[in-house]
């Protein structure tokens, strides 16, 4: 003869069980998805520090760029107004010689009148 099944009853002991076996699950579960969900964040966090470092570092960049860019504007500046120094400063002794040299030139000229004007030889020969 087959072994027969007989049903099992089921008693508040075997319910007992079960609904702690359920629990134990539903808890086992619960823990699970707060895992997750923990861990999800902690990557989403992970993930955005790691951004604001990016930004930290391309802010970083960009100022050292831009300082970089002062730098060398204001080097320019100064070159630009040295040279513009230097230039206004030869146009000044140029202005000055050709002042004295022209007024030399005059001083020769006025001479040159006096003589032929005070010159008894030069008239004679007028």
């Amino acid at each position: 003869m087959a072994a027969y099944n007989k049903p099992s009853l089921m008693t508040a002991h075997k319910v007992e069980k079960l609904t702690a076996l359920r629990r134990a699950e539903e808890q086992r579960v619960s823990e699970l998805s707060r895992y997750s969900h923990e861990s999800r964040w902690l990557s989403n966090c992970a993930e955005k520090e790691s951004m604001v470092d990016q930004a930290r570092e391309a802010n970083l960049m960009a100022r050292k760029a831009a300082e970089e860019q002062q730098r060398k504007l204001l080097a320019e500046k100064q070159e630009n107004r040295q040279r513009e120094m230097a230039r206004k400063e030869i146009e000044r002794r140029m202005a000055e010689e050709i002042h004295r040299q022209k007024t030399e030139q005059d001083k020769r000229e006025r001479e040159l009148q006096r003589i032929c004007e005070t010159s008894e030889e030069l008239k004679d020969l007028e």
